[in-house]
């Protein structure tokens, strides 16, 4: 493997396949849940997202989550990735 462009591709038969696309079509929706497991706030803006978990009781979590959408369905791709401690590590708080 090597890596260009932040990408991390594979050469196969002389053609370069990128396996992390610079930019996704997914729809990326945020979750804040509080330590007794409701949720308190959800949506689609990550400054938002902050925003609630700055607000919420100690012990509270930050998902994301991918969905594919077209005009009327939305499908979740994968299980929600709890990021709370990537936030709080550039947050400074470990």
């Amino acid at each position: 493997m090597d890596e260009m462009n932040g990408e991390k591709i594979v050469k196969k038969m002389g053609k370069l396949i990128a396996f992390h696309p610079v930019r996704s079509g997914l729809k990326l929706f945020y979750e804040v849940i509080e330590p007794d497991g409701e949720t308190r706030w959800g949506g689609e803006r990550a400054f938002d997202a902050i925003s609630w978990l700055h607000l919420a009781p100690k012990g509270s979590r930050l998902l994301v989550s991918g969905w594919e959408s077209d005009d009327l369905d939305a499908l979740p791709v994968g299980q929600p990735l709890d990021i709370t401690e990537m936030y709080q590590l550039l947050k400074g708080n470990q």
